[in-house]
C-alpha cells in the first residue's frame, strides 16, 4: 500500500504537477479505495443476512418411543414430510439414553412450521393408539382369517389397524382377537369382523333350514343336463384396482414364462369362494361317478375334470382333441384349468358336464405378461423361467402386488410384479435384469 502511494506521488510530480496537486490526487485515491472496500463489505453483510433470513433451524423434543413412528418404515414417513415441506430433518441423538429425542428441522421458517405440525400430528395419532380384545367362535376363525390370511390382511389394509387372531387353542369354544389402533380404527375392524360373523351365521341357518341346499350344486346330475358350456356362458375375473396407486393383491398360480403366467385376485374373497366351489364339485362327482357323462365335446367347451395330482374336481376348458375312432371314450383331451392356468391331458371318459350353478363364479385364472422386459436371448431360457417362478412363489399362495401397464399383446395385460413383504421391495423386472435373464424394453 505504501509503495503504491509513493509511486503515485512520483508519477504526479514527474508529470509536472506541484506537490499540492499531487497531495490532492493522493487524497482522492484513498477516499475511492475506502468507498470500494465499504461497498464490498456491505454486499457481503447483506448476502449473509439474506442467507440467514431464508434458512432457520429449530430443535424439537419428542418422546423417544414415538421416534419409530415419526421416521416410519425404512424412513418413509420422515422422507414424505421432508419432500412435501422442503425441509431437512435430522435426529442427532436418536441413540442417546433418555426418554426424549431431539429433532432438528432446517429450512424456511414457514416450511419448518408445517414440518413441525406434521411431526406433532404423527405423535398425536400414535399416542391415541389403543388395544382392544374381542372373542369369536372357534369355527369362525377360518372365515375371519381367510385363505392364507387374505381376509385379515384386507381388514388391516383398509382400517390401518393391526389385527391378530390367536387360534392356537383349537379345543376352546372361542378365540381371542386383538386389535391395535385408534378408537375409530378399532370400531371399524369390529364392524368388519361382525359382518363376517353374520355372513357365516346366515349360511349356517340356511343350510340347517334346507338340507337340500347344503351343497349348492347337489342338483347336478340331471340326465338331461349333459351339454357342455362355452366361454360365452361365463365371465372371467378382471384386474381392477381399488387402490389409488393402481396396485392389486394377487397370487401367481401357474407360470409358463415371464411372458405367460396366470394370477388370481386376492381381494374380494373370490379365492375363498373358489375353494368352496371346488369342495362342492369334488363331493358331488366323487359321490356320483356315473352321472353327467359326456359323449362328445369340442374345443372351447367348459366342463368338469379331476386333477391327477390331488384328485379334486375343477372347471376346465377343452384345448385340443385327439382322434381315436376305435375307442372314442379313451380319446386324449388337452385341458386348461381355467381357475389356475395349469394344462393337463386326460381321456374323454374322465370328463363330466357342469351344472349352470358351477358358473356362478367368474373364471379366476387371469393370463398376464411381465411388461417392459424381453429375454436376453431369442426366447426365455429354462433358468429364466425357474428364476421367475421362484420370485413368484408359484402355487404357494404368496401375496404379491400387481399393477397393469397396458394390454398391448393379444389383449393379455402387461403387468408389473413386486414383492413388498420384506424390508426391501423386490421388483421382478429388476431382479431378472440383474440376473442377466432379461433386458429392459424402453419403448414399451
Amino acid at each position: 500500500m505504501a509503495m503504491a502511494m509513493s509511486k503515485l506521488v512520483n508519477v504526479a510530480v514527474g508529470a509536472g504537477l506541484s506537490l499540492t496537486a499531487a497531495g490532492l490526487l493522493l487524497m482522492l485515491y484513498l477516499r475511492r479505495k475506502e468507498e470500494q472496500e465499504f461497498e464490498s463489505n456491505f454486499a457481503a453483510i447483506c448476502k449473509e443476512r439474506t442467507r440467514s433470513a431464508n434458512q432457520s433451524i429449530i430443535r424439537v423434543k419428542i418422546p423417544k418411543h414415538c421416534l419409530g413412528a415419526v421416521i416410519g418404515r425404512q424412513g418413509a414417513n420422515v422422507k414424505e414430510i421432508q419432500e412435501t415441506t422442503k425441509t431437512k430433518i435430522e435426529f442427532p441423538n436418536k441413540d442417546a439414553i433418555g426418554d426424549q429425542c431431539e429433532v432438528v428441522i432446517r429450512g424456511h421458517a414457514d416450511d419448518i412450521r408445517v414440518a413441525e405440525m406434521k411431526i406433532n400430528e404423527t405423535i398425536k395419532e400414535l399416542l391415541s393408539i389403543e388395544t382392544c380384545e374381542m372373542f369369536i367362535p372357534s369355527d369362525a376363525c377360518g372365515r375371519i382369517i381367510g385363505r392364507n390370511g387374505e381376509n385379515i390382511r384386507y381388514m388391516c389394509r383398509i382400517s390401518k389397524a393391526k389385527i391378530n387372531v390367536d387360534a392356537r387353542n383349537r379345543c376352546a369354544r372361542t378365540q381371542r382377537v386383538t386389535i391395535r389402533g385408534s378408537p375409530e380404527q378399532i370400531e371399524y375392524v369390529k364392524s368388519l369382523i361382525n359382518e363376517k360373523l353374520m355372513e357365516l351365521e346366515r349360511e349356517q341357518t340356511r343350510n340347517t333350514s334346507d338340507p337340500n341346499k347344503e351343497r349348492k350344486i347337489l342338483s347336478i346330475g340331471s340326465p338331461d343336463d349333459t351339454q357342455p358350456y362355452g366361454l360365452d356362458d361365463i365371465q372371467t375375473e378382471k384386474l381392477v384396482s381399488t387402490s389409488s396407486d393402481g396396485f392389486i393383491e394377487v397370487y401367481v398360480s401357474t407360470v409358463k414364462s415371464p411372458h405367460q403366467f396366470w394370477v388370481q385376485v386376492v381381494q374380494g374373497g373370490k379365492c375363498t369362494e373358489l375353494d368352496k366351489l371346488i369342495e362342492e364339485m369334488t363331493d358331488y362327482y366323487d359321490a356320483n361317478p356315473n352321472s353327467n357323462v359326456l359323449q362328445e365335446v369340442k374345443v372351447g367347451d367348459i366342463v368338469a375334470a379331476p386333477f391327477n395330482h390331488d384328485n379334486c374336481w375343477y372347471r376346465v376348458r377343452v384345448e385340443e382333441l385327439e382322434d381315436d375312432p376305435y375307442s372314442p371314450a379313451e380319446r386324449k383331451v388337452t385341458l386348461h384349468y381355467v381357475d389356475f392356468g395349469d394344462v393337463e391331458t386326460l381321456t374323454m371318459s374322465q370328463l363330466r358336464s357342469l351344472d349352470r350353478s358351477c358358473l356362478r363364479l367368474p373364471l379366476q385364472a387371469i393370463e398376464c405378461r411381465l411388461g417392459r422386459v424381453e429375454p436376453v436371448a431369442d426366447a426365455w431360457t429354462s433358468e429364466a423361467v425357474q428364476s421367475f417362478a421362484n420370485l413368484c412363489k408359484v402355487a404357494q399362495w404368496k401375496t404379491l402386488m400387481l399393477r397393469v401397464f397396458d394390454n398391448l399383446h393379444a389383449n393379455v395385460p402387461h403387468v408389473q410384479l413386486i414383492d413388498t413383504s420384506g424390508p426391501i421391495n423386490v421388483v421382478f423386472v429388476d431382479e431378472l435384469v440383474k440376473e442377466n435373464h432379461a433386458k429392459l424394453v424402453e419403448n414399451q
